[in-house]
């Protein structure tokens, strides 16, 4: 009996400390994984609770119905091409998402001797498909506020009509040339319904029939993000 007895706690403590060495094992190997400086090939670091300034430039051009005559003043044409610029600021929450605010502003010369200006506010949500990776495609959605303005020569009045900026979005391709930078060719577009008027000296005036109308934009975009985390791919370390 005392020697079954034996035998039974030699047993026990054999494996006992069998385990023991292998959880020890098992701990080390993962330090080192998780430790370890050496980024995996083709992966940079991505910003998380980051502040992000948002810069782009490039073509824009107007589609679309006329927005309709008011008392005061004629038919407005968008359908000139030009030049529009935009600016945005975002908090990166984490590599993969960011929500923000940004506007934009555009020129373009309308037909017969008219100066058009446009000009958009509003809110964004981008998401960012591969962010550890060198390219990273993204996608960004919005809504705002659309302005314009447009200006006539001779004695004609200015006028301003402005309205909502129902749908906005945008696709690309973040190429990261560091930690903090990255630049990106983009395409986007907005869909908007004008419903105000007013011209210099007068009222404003509600837009009869207002119609839907279209912008589109291609260029290039860059974001630089500033302060926050960069964060390592996650790594997934087996265990034994």
């Amino acid at each position: 009996m005392k020697h079954n007895l034996g035998i039974a706690i030699a047993a026990f403590a054999f494996a006992a400390v069998s385990a023991s060495s292998a959880m020890a094992q098992t701990a080390q190997v993962t330090q080192v994984t998780t430790s370890d400086e050496r980024m995996p090939r083709g992966t940079v670091r991505a910003p998380a609770n980051a502040f992000e300034i948002q810069v782009n430039t490039g073509y824009a051009q107007g589609f679309g119905p006329q927005v309709s005559a008011t008392d005061n003043v004629g038919a407005t044409g968008i359908g000139q091409p030009g030049m529009g610029a935009g600016l945005g600021l975002a908090y990166r929450a984490t590599p993969n998402a960011s929500v923000g605010i940004v506007g934009s502003y555009s020129m373009a010369d309308g037909a017969g001797g008219t100066d058009l200006r446009g000009a958009t506010a509003g809110l964004d949500a981008t998401y960012h498909a591969n962010p550890y990776q060198r390219l990273d495609p993204f996608l960004s959605l919005g809504t705002g506020y659309r302005m314009l303005w447009q200006s006539r020569e001779g004695a004609t009045p200015d006028s301003f009509t402005h309205g909502f900026q129902l749908a906005r979005a945008a696709i690309g391709v973040d190429v990261r040339l560091t930690d903090d930078i990255a630049i990106a060719p983009t395409v986007g577009g907005d869909v908007n319904m004008f419903l105000w008027r007013n011209t210099t000296g007068t009222r404003t005036e509600m837009i009869d029939s207002p119609k839907v109308n279209a912008f589109l934009f291609a260029g290039v975009a860059g974001r630089f993000d500033m302060g926050g985390q960069r964060q390592r791919p996650p790594m997934f370390v087996g265990r034994r």
